[in-house]
């Protein structure tokens, strides 16, 4: 006992015994470089969360919708069963808008842009109440977003077989490089 508590009065700290060497400060990168050794910074992605949803009907729930996809911070929604006629593009609130079509109040569909893209869309493409395409123009090059609403178990085999060749005629026009990352 009488050892052990010599060495703990024995032992002190002092400038000297500490480290003999001059300390370097951390660096700070001021032009955002990378800390690996590369010269140039990684090229930039730009990220888009898409969404699909089935609304059942958007009668009533434009600012709902709006509100809903801004919490989830997403750029780009296909909807089916908005059950609205016509084809027309309408402000749902919180900076988003519906591109929507529909021939009939029961099959109808649309594709929701937030205010980020929706200056950026080149083309629309409605096919039938139940398939439209909207090219949207990005940094990368243009994005093809194809909002699709396939007929259920109970409709008849020609609106099916109409569905299924008009969405196969619609896919050659979309070609363009994809990168997929799911997160």
């Amino acid at each position: 006992m009488e050892g052990s508590s010599y060495f703990y009065t024995l032992a002190k700290a002092s400038p000297r015994s500490d480290a003999h060497h001059l300390r370097l400060s951390g660096v700070t990168r001021e032009l955002g470089l990378p800390p690996d050794g590369r010269t140039r910074q990684k090229k930039q992605v730009q990220t888009i969360q898409i969404a699909s949803l089935n609304v059942g009907s958007m009668m009533g729930r434009g600012q709902e919708l709006a509100d809903i996809l801004k919490t989830w911070k997403v750029h780009i929604a296909c909807v089916q069963e908005v059950r609205w006629k016509g084809e027309k593009l309408r402000d749902i609130g919180a900076g988003y808008k519906l591109l929507y079509y529909g021939t009939t109040t029961k099959k109808s569909i649309g594709v929701i842009i937030n205010e980020q893209l929706r200056d950026w869309v080149l083309e629309i493409r409605r096919v039938l109440d139940r398939l439209m395409a909207v090219k949207i123009g990005l940094l990368e090059g243009p994005m093809v977003i194809i909002s699709a609403y396939a007929p259920q178990f109970g409709c008849a085999a020609e609106e099916k077989a109409a569905f299924w060749e008009s969405l196969d005629a619609t896919l050659p026009g979309c070609q363009a490089p994809c990168h997929w990352r799911r997160s």
